[in-house]
């Protein structure tokens, strides 16, 4: 948790610290990330998912794991909080890039007269053992958008930008590719300008299955002005939470 946290508070500080309000970044991991490699030592649904809490559970009526990659669904039931054999081999089976849905149905621990059936619904997604990395980490990344964005932009367009997600590609060459616009500064001439940033980045080291083949991967970078936007810190506290 530290180790994260230190870093989003770096980056806040290296771009005060350079006379500017503005804080970018990319996000944080998903908050329920597994990789591949790691399904592998999956038995039980608390091994699965960190925010399972097996002691809400009286009694099971049934656990549902659904599979989603692209087009494919598969799904596998159980009835306890052991996985069966079917639904480790849709784990075993799970391709990088893909969504495993874990329904729990269940009757609650509780002292109520009328005790009815409750649900528990989570999702994980599924990554490959290694995600990208920009040439030289992360420091490096902080000083190609600060060159090559921060210290372009005037003192207006600094005061436009609120909060603005970017979404981006890193192909398996590690070229940046299929850069998007999520979130908008407001200004669709700033949109463009962050967007040909991340379009013109060096190559990074792609993602890598555990079989050793390289993967694209979808990534997102921010922006945000801390004069503008409270939103640094939903992510601050994103990233907190993510590392523990």
């Amino acid at each position: 948790m530290k180790t994260i946290l230190t870093a989003a508070l770096i980056t806040m500080f290296y771009s005060l610290s350079h006379g500017q309000v503005l804080v970018f970044d990319l996000f944080a991991k998903e908050e329920f990330e597994v990789s591949e490699k790691d399904l592998h030592d999956m038995n039980t649904l608390p091994d699965l998912h960190p925010r399972y809490n097996k002691e809400w559970v009286d009694t099971y009526i049934s656990t549902e794991l659904t599979y989603t990659f692209q087009n494919d669904m598969m799904k596998a039931t159980g009835s306890n909080e052991d996985l069966t054999a079917q639904q480790k081999e849709l784990l075993l089976n799970a391709k990088p890039g893909s969504t495993i849905d874990l329904v729990v149905h269940y009757m609650p621990k509780n002292n109520l007269a009328q005790n009815d059936p409750q649900k528990m619904d989570l999702q994980i997604k599924i990554i490959p053992e290694k995600t990208p990395i920009f040439v030289g980490g992360n420091e490096q990344f902080q000083n190609y958008i600060y060159n090559n964005l921060i210290e372009k932009l005037s003192d207006k367009e600094k005061e436009t930008i609120q909060f603005s997600v970017v979404q981006f590609d890193i192909a398996s060459n590690g070229d940046s590719d299929h850069v998007e616009v999520q979130e908008s500064t407001g200004n669709l001439e700033l949109d463009a300008k962050i967007a040909q940033v991340l379009c013109n980045m060096p190559a990074w080291e792609p993602a890598t299955k555990s079989d050793g083949e390289k993967m694209d991967y979808s990534m997102k970078f921010y922006i945000t002005n801390v004069k503008q936007s409270c939103r640094v810190n939903e992510i601050v506290a994103r990233k907190e939470s993510t590392s523990k």
